[in-house]
Formats: structure tokens, sequence, C-alpha cells
């Protein structure tokens, strides 16, 4: 065990503010990209459908791809829980003092406020006006109501998050001499 720790040391890794930012912005983008992949999907729709244009094996291919919607939003759920878990193991492994905890409540803020924005872009993203009868909103809301849920909350689970992880890093102890 004193190996690993050792060995961390030598990775130099000095906090979870870049990592939390990291995680905030790969589900911010997974998210908008997921809400745009489905609106060309639907918007597809009546193409593929059109007898004129469209072939049996494309109609076919189109109507397969429509199960889809669901692994998509569960996919995205299990991406979250994984960073999240990749978050909590990483803390065990920084070296942490008492003095840094000032530097950490003002990286709580910074992250707060970043999860606050990426949450009000998907939101403002989902509420555009796309100029025909199928909007953003409906979109999210049938087909992706787990990261919906997920991007609203994003600044109140950011929070619970750095939370856990400040506990995380400080309640380990000391590491031999050092913290």
């Amino acid at each position: 065990m004193e190996q690993i720790f050792k060995r961390t040391k030598s990775l130099k890794k000095k906090g979870q503010i870049n990592d939390m930012i990291f995680v905030l912005v790969t589900l911010t983008v997974l998210a908008l990209t997921m809400l745009i992949a489905g609106y060309v999907y639907f918007q597809i729709e009546p193409a593929i459908n059109d007898p004129d244009i469209a072939t049996d094996e494309s109609k076919e291919a189109y109507d397969a791809f429509g199960v889809a919607f669901p692994i998509f939003d569960t996919s995205f759920l299990f991406i979250t829980i994984g960073l999240i878990l990749g978050l909590i193991v990483s803390s065990l492994f920084i070296p942490t003092s008492p003095v840094f905890l000032v530097i950490n409540i003002i990286g709580f803020i910074i992250l707060v406020f970043l999860g606050a924005v990426f949450a009000n872009l998907y939101g403002d993203f989902m509420e555009q006006d796309t100029g025909d009868n199928m909007s953003m909103v409906s979109i999210a809301e049938e087909n992706y109501p787990i990261t919906t849920f997920v991007m609203q909350y994003l600044p109140y689970f950011g929070a619970g998050i750095i939370f856990i992880l400040s506990i995380v890093m400080y309640a380990k102890g000391r590491l031999g001499d050092e913290y």
C-alpha cells in the first residue's frame, strides 16, 4: 500500500479542480451532441418515409436505429457514474494539507458557477426555436429524460460531487510525515 502512495507522488497530482472541470465539460458536450443527433434524426424522418426517395432498406435501418435512443440516455448515466467514481478514486491519491482547504473552497465556488453556466447552456440550447413543429424540448424530454435531468441540476450534482471529493481528500489522513 505504501508503494502505491509513493508512486502517486511521482504523478504530480495537484488537485481535483482540473478533473472536475473535465467532467463538467465532458458531460455538457456529450449532452449537447446527443440533443443535436436526436434533432437531426427526427428531421430526416420525412425524407426516409418518402417512397420516392427512400428504399425499403433505408426505412428498415431508420426504424432499427430508433431503438437506440433509450440506450444513449442510459449510457449517459453510466458515463456520468464512471466519471464520478474515477474522480473519487483519484482523490484518494492526492496529497493534501489543511492549508489548501481555502483553495478548495474557492475552487468549489468556481466549479458550481461553471456547472450553472453549463446547465444554462443546455437549457438555452433546448429552448431554441427550430422553425418547425418539432422542438428541442420535446426531443429531450421524450428521448433523453435522464440526460435532461442531470443537465438541469448540474450545479447541484457538481456541488455534491465536490463536497464528497473534498471529504475523501481531507479525511484520508496523513501519509507518513506528509499530508
